[in-house]
């Protein structure tokens, strides 16, 4: 989240271009306002809800109607019911902490759980009171009381049971439910993950609601293959792990046994809790009132609800009842006998023993297994499952990787994407207007500063044409009046009938008349021609380039017709030219690290069109002024780039400049994924043995530096430390 983004929020503005149904965007103030038709199309929609109606019956009530949506359409989907139903910005509170980049380099979005989301109250008005927002969420809870993988129970279980034996009892890994999509000439079903069935059916134009969206490889279930691992249970868990299953039991009855007394700590921690969780909304309301900033509030939060979630579990585990299992009650399950008639299952074997068969994958199968009750309860039933009986009861010991701190340096860079482009691009424009003749340049070439680029033929606009024609007429008549007034005055002065003074005035006339109609043959030729004869400046008809470098663009062709700049247009392109030796690199810069770069510092550019290669930059600009993209505010930055020899970089490459910010040079180093984080403290496990098993012990360090990868480590660890790491797949090789 770009860090403009999170300081209107902390101020409890709505600061983004999308506005939500039921409001508009008041851009003057970077806020919402309530738009009243909207809005009451919202308010009748939580109504419904709190009155039992579904979100599908909602959308089907609404499109009857015929109330326009968010896109002015009159079909509404139960997806966009649903979302208006989970929004917070109803109760006047914004949804941040959604997602984070795990790190500089590989830029991947990381999405939070919905726990951890962050609700801000805004300073627009709510259309919904947060009272009934929040009682509309218990609601949806209860409808999809999430359970483990985040799959809902509604979803889970369904609205009604399949009549088919192993229907009823088959899962998906994804928790779905597994139905009957067909069957063979012997009436044997094969069975698919029913979200994957809806997604296929589902229309592919819209988006599945987000309850829905989840990436399911399940494959088909043949019956036979599940009739074939019933017959293996019965034959391997009954018969030949009978007294090993019946030992387990009976060493779990003695373990409970002799369970301790609780109830003391028991009343402690939920004194903590009750006290924890009225300090928070002590915190929250001083929130609400703008007592304590957005970091403070966000700090406490963090250690409030870390405190609570550790209290809890402490509570669960406290308060969690020792199970007795009847022992007389499995050994009589196990002595059952399944004759499986005419080869299959019997339907009463499934339902007195099978709870549920979870498809892991084609190959995996977990079956959960009821061995002492028909009816299942979690008080006094025993769960097992033929993968858990079948490895004796044996926990899986997760091992984890040996990290030993290293020395190592640690930057901390702030990347600025932008562009590389020429610091001089001229673009070459003609003098006067016509139609290209002749191109004697291509895009991609070399070019010197006055070398010709493209000749131009002038088509003179007429009148102009026929006002030059009828000057010179004039001016030709005059000087041939002239002229003879001239001859006649100088045969006069030569007989001594004139004075000098009245033969100078007629010569002087005469000339001015030559040069009248000279002047006025130029402009003939000029409007017809491009050039006068008589001309000796450059022809205007010759586009020459103004500078030395390369062509970077020709966009006219030969017979295109050009114009020239005037006060109402800005001319024909008929050439971009630019010095390719002289690139610079523009980007921006967000305003929360704008004030730790400055002029001078170098840069490490990186142009992905170049596989990635770096190039040597300086920066030499940093904008006085911000400018507002996205919600954020950003600063140009501008850089000159160093070119090697051996390369060549063209005009308008994308390209990200790696600035450093922060250095720690030879410091203790461990992977960040080490560093376990509660509120402002930071700790990692050490490993105080290896073998036979591993055995840590959580251990306070102060961390410094980060780039997203490693860490610097201040205090706590010396460098023949250990520390764990990542969890070892063992199926990975």
């Amino acid at each position: 989240m770009r860090a403009g983004i999170k300081i209107a929020q902390g101020k409890g503005r709505y600061f983004t271009g999308w506005r939500p149904y039921g409001y508009t965007n008041d851009s003057a103030n970077k806020t919402l306002v309530v738009r009243e038709d909207e809005a009451e199309v919202v308010r009748r929609i939580y109504a419904m809800h709190a009155a039992g109606i579904g979100s599908t019956s909602i959308a089907k009530r609404l499109t009857e109607e015929r109330i326009p949506n968010y896109a002015g359409e009159f079909q509404w989907k139960e997806g966009q019911v649903y979302d208006i139903l989970r929004n917070p910005i109803y109760k006047g509170y914004k949804t941040t902490n959604k997602e984070h980049v795990s790190d500089y380099l590989s830029q991947t979005i990381i999405k939070h759980d919905r726990s951890e989301y962050v609700y801000v109250k805004c300073d627009f008005e709510p259309i919904i009171p947060e009272q009934e927002w929040e009682a509309c969420q218990r609601r949806l809870k209860r409808a999809s009381a999430f359970l483990d993988g985040g799959v809902s129970e509604a979803y889970l279980y369904g609205k009604s049971e399949s009549r088919d034996k192993w229907a009823c009892r088959m899962f998906c890994a994804c928790g779905a439910r597994m139905r009957a999509v067909s069957r063979n000439k012997a009436h044997e079903a094969n069975y698919l993950c029913y979200r994957k069935l809806k997604s296929r059916r589902a229309d592919k134009s819209k988006p599945m609601p987000a309850w829905q969206r989840v990436d399911c490889n399940a494959s088909y279930v043949a019956q036979w293959k599940l009739e074939l691992m019933a017959k293996e249970i019965f034959q391997q868990v009954w018969k030949d792990h009978k007294q090993e299953i019946l030992d387990y039991y009976r060493e779990e009855n003695e373990k409970n046994a002799i369970s301790p007394d609780h109830s003391e700590e028991i009343e402690k921690k939920k004194q903590l809790i009750e006290k924890t969780q009225n300090d928070r909304q002590e915190v929250d309301s001083m929130y609400r009132q703008n007592l304590i900033p957005l970091s403070t509030y966000q700090n406490i939060c963090d250690r409030y609800d870390a405190c609570i979630r550790h209290a809890q579990e402490d509570l669960a585990a406290l308060e969690s009842k020792p199970r007795f299992y009847d022992l007389k009650k499995i050994e009589e399950s196990l002595n059952w006998e399944e004759l499986f008639p005419d080869g299959y299952v019997s339907r009463e074997f499934l339902d007195r023993f099978v709870s549920r068969i979870f498809a892991v994958n084609a190959q995996r199968f977990v079956w959960e297994l009821n061995l002492s009750e028909k009816n299942y309860s979690m008080e006094c039933g025993v769960i097992g499952t033929f993968y858990f009986l079948w490895k004796k009861a044996q926990p899986v010991i997760t091992v984890y990787e040996v990290v030993t701190p290293k020395r190592d340096t640690v930057e901390t860079k702030t990347v600025a994407t932008g562009s590389v482009e020429p610091r001089y691009e001229v673009e070459i424009k003609p003098q006067i207007s016509g139609i290209i003749s002749e191109l004697r340049k291509e895009a991609g070439q070399m070019v010197q500063a006055g070398e010709i680029i493209a000749t131009i033929k002038v088509i003179p606009e007429m009148v102009q044409l026929n006002s030059a024609e009828s000057r010179v007429n004039i001016a030709d008549i005059s000087l041939k009046q002239v002229e003879e007034t001239y001859k006649r005055d100088e045969l006069l002065f030569k007989q001594g009938v004139i004075a000098q003074e009245d033969f100078d005035l007629s010569k002087a006339n005469y000339l001015k008349a030559v040069e009248e109609k000279e002047n006025a043959q130029s402009a003939l030729e000029i409007i017809r021609d491009g050039i006068a004869k008589n001309s000796n400046v450059a022809s205007t008809t010759q586009i020459r380039s103004t500078i030395t470098g390369m062509i970077l663009d020709i966009p006219v062709k030969v017979g295109n017709s050009v114009i020239q700049a005037n006060n109402f247009n800005d001319g024909t392109t008929i050439a971009t030219v630019a010095n390719m030796n002289d690139m610079i690199f523009k980007g921006n810069v967000d305003e929360t690290e704008i004030g730790r770069i400055h002029e001078g510092m170098p840069i490490k550019l990186t142009i992905g069109a170049m596989e990635s290669r770096s190039f040597e930059a300086l920066l030499e600009y940093v904008s006085p002024k911000g400018v507002e993209k996205n919600g954020a505010i950003q600063f140009e930055i501008k850089a000159a780039v160093t070119i090697p020899e051996d390369a060549f970089i063209r005009a308008g490459y994308s390209a990200n400049a790696e600035i450093v910010l922060k250095r720690a040079e030879d410091v203790l180093t461990i992977p960040e994924s080490t560093v376990e984080f509660q509120g402002d403290s930071a700790f990692v496990q050490l490993v105080k043995q290896e073998q036979p098993e591993q055995v840590f012990e959580k251990h306070p360090v102060k961390v410094g530096l980060s780039d997203g990868i490693k860490i610097e480590v201040q205090e706590g660890l010396a460098a023949t430390d250990k520390v764990r790491g990542a969890a070892i797949d063992p199926n990975k090789k």
